[in-house]
């Protein structure tokens, strides 16, 4: 709506913004325990680390940088804490595998590529996901995180923090802020925290069904027919 707004002279009381539904049981998994064993397994990781998601096709868009250098740095504050990034999806590795060699993390950089399949397993084994875009319209990686119980990170140029209250359902910064990245992955540590906040994403994505979207877009249309001409 802020760039629709930026291009024509609408008022904003005039421009009602539907996000995008999702198929919430797809990823509310009933057996995450189970998942998160055997996708932990697949990549190498133990069960006590602590997994920071990236899911992008564009590496370079979606900040990838950024949050290999808040790991960085949240390893340097918790340096007893085993952190791990999950990288999915599509993008120069080379340039992010060095990246990661530079900054000493190397190690605990996984790129996992493109998953066409059994993304909501790869959810499951998350703690949390991370996504800080220099220009998202929504973001649906973040409403399937939530869906699958995860706190989110997320920058201010994502769609999707319409429906993120920061500090509740995961924390909303600044695209190029590793810095404070780095604090809120070493909060997000503290397990009972992540539960909580994960559990308040979880209700939050529920409340975007197919159907509620639906339902959001019958109400538009019923208004405006019974105004008449």
């Amino acid at each position: 709506m802020e760039k629709f707004r930026q291009e024509f002279a609408v008022a904003s009381t005039r421009v009602k913004v539907i996000h995008p539904g999702i198929e919430f049981a797809r990823f509310n998994l009933p057996n995450r325990a189970e998942k998160r064993a055997q996708i932990r397994k697949k990549f190498g990781l133990c069960a006590a680390d602590f997994l920071v998601l990236f899911v992008g096709m564009n590496f370079e868009l979606k900040g990838l940088d950024t949050v290999i250098f808040a790991l960085a740095k949240a390893k340097e504050k918790l340096p007893g804490k085993a952190m791990k990034l999950l990288v999915v999806g599509k993008g120069d590795q080379g340039k992010y595998r060095k990246i990661a060699d530079d900054l000493g993390v190397g190690e605990d950089v996984i790129f996992a590529g493109v998953q066409a399949e059994g993304i909501e397993e790869i959810y499951a084994a998350s703690d949390v996901c991370a996504l800080l875009s220099g220009f998202d319209t929504f973001g649906m990686t973040v409403l399937e995180a939530m869906a699958a119980s995860l706190p989110v990170i997320i920058s201010t140029q994502v769609g999707a923090k319409d429906i993120v209250t920061d500090g509740e359902q995961g924390f909303i910064v600044a695209k190029d802020d590793a810095e404070t990245v780095s604090a809120y992955l070493v909060s997000l540590c503290d397990e009972p925290r992540r539960e909580r906040m994960g559990r308040a994403a979880m209700q939050q994505a529920a409340q975007y069904s197919w159907d509620a979207v639906a339902g959001k877009v019958v109400t538009i249309y019923e208004k405006i027919l019974s105004a008449g001409p």
